[in-house]
């Protein structure tokens, strides 16, 4: 029947069900062989409705006991389809963008969602540093999966071009223009800058005449400035302008393409590093910003009255798509199919059969009722 052992490590209230199930199938099988014995010394009209109703409750529970079993044994040899099946349900019911957005503006009319709101975040908003400390405590046992994944991205045609429209950007290139003249400023008589001189220096004269890269590095501080100032006004020459913003463009696309080529480890080492601080300086703004409104969510009567609050609804409200959707239900699928089939079902089984052991307590109730109904008009 059952092993003690899995009983023991069972949920106590699926490990009741399945006792009363199975007892009940006893039941029936021993109800029915004592009407057997009965009707073979007499029996009567007594003996002929409990017979049939004992029939009824066994086949009953039979049947379903053979259900349940297979239904589990189907799911173990179909892990792949069932994984996709639940992917598409995910998609469509759950991850559905006209859904979210329907249920996102809902909520930011509800007077109950805004009281759990308020009750959840005013006991945490005592200071900024418990602030920063909670946010920080919610994303720590994460980060790690964050960056595994991030680490596992390859950068498609589709995320190159993004990322090269952003980094193309007019007000992008030209704050790394206002950025570059001003670190060349300000580097001229630095250390690092001198080395890199010296060392430029000892690989030209091994090209050019030695005269004319004495007469490039004599003045080179007036070179450098001279060339900054003309980058910042304007007046630099179009081909040189142009042949810079060539070069540049040339680098920036080689330097993304190269990450596919990295291995996982450099990739998550590489990504743990640049998101670190970012997030800790993104914890610390958000609690200073969190802090300073502690006295609107006490006043607001909705999220909608909240601006924060409102604001980033809205925000999600309006870049749902349903091809991101469509993203993270496969990454539901995938995750699923990398799961031994065994310890899938398994963990389907442990989530589910609860309730099925009730469909097998009842089928067996009443197929002993049907069962009797049948004796009685017979």
């Amino acid at each position: 029947m059952i092993a003690e052992s899995s009983i023991k490590n069972m949920n106590p209230a699926l490990r009741l069900r399945k006792r009363i199930s199975v007892s009940l199938l006893i039941f029936a099988a021993i109800g029915l062989i004592g009407c057997w014995f009965w009707g073979i010394h007499g029996g009567g009209a007594a003996q002929q409705i409990l017979e049939h109703a004992f029939e009824g409750a066994l086949v009953g529970g039979l049947c379903d006991w053979f259900a349940v079993k297979k239904t589990y044994s189907a799911i173990k040899s179909n892990h792949s389809a069932v994984a996709e099946g639940i992917g598409t349900y995910i998609k469509q019911e759950i991850l559905n963008a006209g859904n979210i957005r329907v249920k996102l503006t809902a909520m930011l009319d509800s007077p109950d969602v805004m009281s759990a709101f308020r009750q959840r975040t005013i006991s945490k908003l005592e200071s900024r540093d418990q602030i920063a400390q909670a946010l920080s405590d919610q994303w720590r046992p994460r980060r790690l999966d964050v960056y595994s994944w991030l680490a596992s991205l390859d950068l498609t045609d589709s995320g190159y071009d993004q990322l090269n429209e952003i980094l193309s950007d007019k007000i992008v290139v030209a704050t790394a223009k206002n950025c570059l003249i001003k670190a060349i400023k300000e580097s001229v008589e630095s250390d690092a800058f001198m080395k890199l001189e010296d060392h430029l220096r000892e690989q030209l004269l091994n090209i050019v005449v030695d005269l004319a890269a004495k007469a490039f590095y004599t003045n080179r501080k007036r070179y450098f400035t001279h060339f900054a100032g003309q980058m910042a006004d304007g007046t630099i020459d179009q081909k040189t302008a142009d042949l810079l913003l060539s070069a540049f463009s040339h680098f920036k696309s080689e330097y993304l393409k190269t990450w596919n080529h990295l291995t996982i480890k450099d990739r998550q080492v590489a990504v743990e590093h640049l998101v670190d601080p970012l997030v800790g300086q993104l914890i610390k703004a958000i609690a200073t910003v969190v802090y300073g409104e502690t006295e609107k969510i006490q006043a607001a009567s909705t999220l909608r009255a909240f601006a924060p609050a409102r604001l980033a609804v809205e925000w999600i409200v309006d870049h749902l798509a349903d091809d991101q959707m469509d993203v993270v239900a496969k990454a539901v699928v995938d995750t699923l199919k990398k799961i031994d089939s065994g310890e899938f079902a398994k963990t389907f089984e442990s989530h589910t059969r609860l309730y099925l052991e009730l469909i097998r307590i009842n089928g067996t109730g009443l197929g002993f009722l049907l069962g009797g109904l049948l004796g009685f008009l017979l």
